[in-house]
């Protein structure tokens, strides 16, 4: 399986939209193409797991379009997926991570999440601040498979 998966733009040509998703995307970008395993993970992950690096199985991160059928079957392979926000807070990966088994890591520090006094959100995605990009993976790879079931 897939740590954590993301196709889509990163910037946008459209008129008005130079700051396309405040630079988040951007910034995901060029952190994961540079992403090394925390030391202590690394000598875990020596031990039998695959090391993850942007570009290889393990991280999924990717501008280039693909087949619908593809970009389904790789998101449900994958443990996490990111949201980050676009054009506007909103997008509708969330609910593509969802409906596939993808705990959705939603990166858009002004949405408003649909039928919150209703859903606890933080049992089925994970909200991290814009700001802090650079340390999801090393994050996300802290997390226990008990922790990632809990949430799918």
């Amino acid at each position: 399986p897939t740590l954590l998966y993301f196709r889509g733009s990163t910037t946008s040509n459209r008129s008005g939209e130079a700051n396309y998703s405040e630079g988040v995307r951007l910034r995901l970008q060029a952190s994961l193409s540079l992403f090394e395993p925390p030391k202590h993970l690394r000598q875990l992950l020596l031990l039998g797991a695959p090391l993850v690096r942007a570009g290889e199985e393990r991280i999924i991160f990717s501008t280039e379009m693909v087949p619908l059928p593809q970009y389904l079957k790789e998101m449900s392979l994958s443990d996490f997926c990111l949201v980050p926000m676009g054009s506007t807070s909103w997008t509708l990966r969330l609910y593509d991570a969802l409906f596939l088994g993808c705990v959705p890591v939603i990166l858009s520090d002004h949405i408003a999440l649909p039928f919150e006094e209703r859903i606890d959100w933080s049992k089925l995605a994970i909200k991290w601040p814009q700001a802090d990009a650079e340390r999801l993976p090393s994050f996300l790879l802290g997390l226990s498979q008990e922790q990632i079931r809990v949430k799918r």
